[in-house]
């Protein structure tokens, strides 16, 4: 049976690592052993791994603060573990994976390029885009998560087309559309919201690239003209204090609220009305999809695979981070026409049901390790 290593920095909570465990679970595991290195330790994911029974391999504690002590020990697991391929997903496990799964003499090496603007030339600080470009020529084949991706790596990693494969990230409706969530009117009343209220909701990490700034900026504008507004941000992250600035600032405090993880975020997208999402650069943007296959009429920025997901004002609105005004008119369209927006929402459910499950996606990723093995 084939062996395949996804190597990922860690089992965080972030959008690949998820990506990652999903793929994986519904993947034929009759047909392939699949192990994960995490050499950056353990991660909020690492028992949902377990629950899996996806074997999870560790690095020496010890060189976790040097990148050479972690190489050295990482190449000679690699060794141990003789994988047929070697699948990465982040920045140190690219140089990792790719060049010391060929230390290791790993011949299938594929790198996942999970956005743009992070890995080559482009990207900033300088040295490390040189790095990851450099590291990157180690490998002998590319998946892109979207078109968008598929033209970066083209532009600015000059990887030709025959060495890239698209496939779309998907969404396993089994972790999404969960039905053990409690009723609507109670989640808003624990939030502090009421009935009658229209709510907004964000999800993502709290980091400039996401624009949360954009976000609150528009919802200010918006909510002057509908007082049963309110906003509801989930996530966390180092702009979290300058965020709940900016929302005093614009004598907002009683109109929006942050919270941090929340388990069940199926239950926060069926108590609220419209889905945002602000970002400025996006690989593929899976909070947007998963807001879609929840049924939610969504907005999001045109960026990423948002333009492939949505079809503007049939199961989505798109806007420009560019143009002021654009997402609170979005929003507006939504707050006015309430049954418009539960038609979009329904065939936004539809869109990311049929086109982005999560099968199709983990089959996909099986025919590529065929075709290279």
């Amino acid at each position: 049976m084939p062996r395949i290593l996804h190597i990922i920095n860690s089992l965080g909570l972030g959008g690949a690592e998820v990506m990652l465990l999903d793929i994986i679970k519904n993947s034929n595991r009759d047909e392939f052993d699949y192990h994960i290195l995490a050499p950056m330790g353990k991660g909020e994911l690492d028992q949902r791994a377990e629950s899996f029974e996806i074997p999870v391999h560790y690095l020496s504690e010890k060189n976790r603060t040097g990148r050479i002590g972690l190489l050295c020990d990482g190449i000679n697991l690699i060794k141990r573990l003789k994988p047929d391929l070697i699948i990465t997903h982040t920045r140190f496990s690219d140089l990792l994976g790719l060049y010391g799964g060929m230390r290791a003499g790993v011949r299938a090496r594929i790198m996942t390029v999970h956005a743009a603007g992070m890995y080559f030339l482009d990207s900033s600080p300088f040295h490390e885009g040189l790095i990851e470009y450099i590291v990157s020529r180690y490998a002998v084949h590319y998946v892109a998560v979207s078109n968008a991706v598929v033209g970066y790596l083209q532009k600015y990693g000059n990887i030709p087309s025959g060495k890239i494969t698209l496939i779309h990230n998907g969404i396993d409706p089994e972790r999404i559309c969960r039905t053990d969530i409690r009723n609507r009117d109670d989640v808003r009343e624990s939030l502090g919201f009421e009935k009658h209220h229209f709510i907004v909701i964000s999800v993502g990490r709290l980091i400039p690239v996401k624009g949360f700034e954009i976000l609150l900026r528009e919802f200010s504008a918006f909510s002057k003209k509908a007082p049963d507004a309110r906003l509801l941000i989930v996530g966390y992250g180092p702009e979290e204090d300058k965020i709940r600035k900016t929302i005093g600032d614009l004598k907002l405090n009683d109109r929006i609220k942050i919270i941090g993880r929340y388990d069940k975020l199926a239950e926060l997208h069926n108590a609220s009305d419209c889905f945002v999402m602000t970002s400025r650069q996006e690989g593929f943007g899976l909070a947007i999809l998963e807001a879609m296959a929840c049924g939610l009429p969504v907005i999001g920025s045109n960026v990423g695979a948002v333009p492939e997901m949505i079809e503007d004002r049939v199961n989505g609105l798109i806007f420009s981070t560019k143009n002021d005004g654009e997402l609170a008119l979005c929003i507006s369209k939504i707050y006015e026409n309430r049954n418009g927006a539960r038609s979009m929402g329904d065939l936004a459910r539809k869109t990311a049901l049929e086109k982005y499950h999560i099968k199709n996606t983990s089959k996909k990723y099986e025919e590529l390790y065929r075709r290279l093995l």
